[in-house]
């Protein structure tokens, strides 16, 4: 008889036979492995779609290499070896002041759920305190599912968006140790006015620039140069054409070189959304290889953006705070996936 072939262990060395290593591309007929067993550093075609599909999971094996043959490689893995130890501290003596405090700008009447996303993705994150600046309905919308969070009133156009010529943005109870832009705020003259505004008057705060805070930087390149490292966007293939002016949503590696490129001309870290999720700074990027249709949903976004943005605001480095929400965005994600 014939061997079950499904209930056979396939492990592939190195790249399943019939995926291409440095491009990503795969034969239908490509070997299926459970387990791909990399000698030396891993081969980044491996990450991407479609020969990802084909590996498995991903593992690296040491072939006694020397050190300095790594000095060079400048992209790595995600995994949870090593966002280990990124997690912020908790000390015993904290308070709600001690682990930050985030101001969240976003939502209109059309876009309720995206800042209400947002802020729990902030509160579960661990932030001490979590502020929505956005109109009434967001408002509403939000503290009847996260009442630990305060709120600021803001005044809204007629098709329900912020108003920023006649609101005032206070925060009474002092200056926000980080800020998020953009989820749900929708596109409108007033609204761009605003995102321009606040980076300019926070111009050293860390924040986090996603959704409609991206598509409004589209529009204003000058502004995208006084960007920097304490600044993390959170593009889609859509935002980061038109941030570049591409003439395409970019895809597989050229996903990678676009986001790359946006991180080295802003000096802000990329964190490229997509399967693969990438995250860039000037000197790194590392890959989160785990490809998750869960996550396939309108508001996984916004989710991202809150915990990228809690733990900015609780002190960790915009670095540091986009590697730890990618990858716990993914695992919970993960989790939630096996309790249904």
């Amino acid at each position: 008889a014939l061997p079950d072939i499904d209930r056979q262990l396939r492990i592939a060395i190195d790249v399943p036979s019939g995926t291409d290593a440095e491009s990503g591309n795969a034969d239908p007929a490509a070997f299926r492995a459970q387990i791909t067993l990399t000698t030396g550093p891993m081969k980044l075609g491996s990450l991407f779609h479609p020969a990802i599909e084909f590996a498995g999971e991903l593992q690296t094996l040491d072939i006694g290499m020397d050190v300095a043959s790594y000095a060079d490689i400048r992209r790595s893995l995600i995994d949870a070896i090593n966002i280990r130890d990124l997690l912020p501290d908790r000390p015993l003596d904290g308070h709600k002041g001690t682990f930050g405090k985030l101001l969240i700008i976003g939502g209109s009447t059309g876009y309720r759920g995206a800042p209400t996303l947002a802020t729990l993705a902030a509160l579960h994150g661990g932030t001490g305190q979590v502020t929505l600046a956005s109109v009434e309905a967001a408002i509403a919308t939000t503290a009847s599912h996260a009442p630990a969070a305060t709120f600021i009133r803001l005044n809204e156009t007629p098709e329900g968006q912020i108003d920023a010529e006649t609101s005032t943005l206070v925060n009474s109870n002092a200056e926000p140790s980080a800020l998020l832009i953009g989820p749900g705020m929708g596109r409108s003259v007033s609204s761009d006015a605003l995102i321009y505004d606040l980076l300019l008057t926070y111009p050293d705060t860390p924040t986090v620039i996603d959704a409609d805070g991206l598509n409004a930087l589209a529009k204003q390149p000058d502004m995208i140069r006084r960007l920097g490292p304490t600044h993390v966007l959170t593009p889609h293939p859509g935002e980061l054409q038109r941030i570049l002016n591409l003439p395409s949503p970019p895809n597989g590696r050229a996903r990678l070189h676009a986001a790359e490129d946006l991180s080295s001309q802003t000096q802000a870290i990329v964190v490229a959304k997509g399967s693969p999720t990438l995250i860039c700074t000037q000197d790194q990027t590392w890959v989160l290889a785990k490809p998750n249709p869960v996550l396939a949903a309108a508001g996984a976004g916004d989710v991202l953006a809150g915990a990228i943005a809690s733990f900015l605001a609780q002190g960790s480095s915009a670095t540091k705070a986009a590697r730890l929400g990618v990858w716990l965005h993914n695992h919970a994600a993960i989790i939630a996936a096996k309790g249904t």
